[in-house]
């Protein structure tokens, strides 16, 4: 019983820092900065992959450095390979920040930014919301094969804790990459529009579904 609590334990402590989230998101605090901030990360994140400190500049992979920030907040054409080749390490990161900036602000004067505001507010709670329930689903399906591990003379619990965390981790990254690919991508759709248009942005949400 005692063991069963702290399963429970694992999962309420997930909760409070998702529904902590979610309420930030509600109160509608800074929801643009939240984002850039997002888009900032998974610069660094690529930069780490791609052109990482310890290779020589003749070693970055900037071709594929392009295709995922075309994936997710480039426009297609904005970042050219021999261009980037002349920059150093930071200034490649600065010009990709300016890249997403630059982009982001371009969508907010074409929506306008009371759109802007209320979009960052939908898809960030559709991506929260989405992302949660399957890693519920991943966590029932976790901890009903945890005690195999017993087998293996190793504490259940113990793999419990460690597994939960990362598949938490990857769920916190999946739902950045989601929010922001979303946010450069779906489009708004007025409400005079036909019923089928109406769809688009759930349906772009479903097929950017990581």
């Amino acid at each position: 019983k005692i063991q069963l609590l702290e399963y429970d334990d694992v999962m309420n402590q997930q909760r409070e820092v998702i529904y902590g989230e979610r309420r930030k998101i509600l109160l509608g605090e800074n929801l643009k900065e939240n984002i850039l901030g997002m888009i900032k990360h998974i610069i660094k994140v690529e930069m780490n992959q791609y052109a990482n400190e310890k290779l020589y500049p003749e070693e970055w992979q900037l071709g594929e450095l392009i295709k995922d920030a075309e994936r997710i907040y480039a426009n297609p054409g904005t970042l050219d390979q021999s261009e980037l080749e002349k920059l150093s390490r930071d200034e490649l990161k600065e010009k990709l920040e300016s890249v997403a900036v630059d982009a982001y602000n371009a969508r907010e004067e074409m929506f306008g930014e009371q759109s802007m505001r209320e979009l960052e507010k939908v898809v960030m709670l559709r991506v929260v919301d989405s992302k949660w329930m399957e890693h519920l689903d991943h966590m029932d399906m976790l901890r009903e094969g945890i005690n195999l591990r017993a087998y293996g003379q190793r504490n259940p619990l113990v793999e419990y804790k460690i597994e939960a965390l990362t598949m938490f981790e990857e769920m916190e990254a999946a739902i950045q990459d989601q929010i922001a690919s979303l946010m450069y991508h779906v489009a708004i759709v007025a409400p005079n529009e036909s019923q089928e248009e109406e769809k688009e942005i759930p349906n772009k949400m479903k097929k950017l579904k990581k």
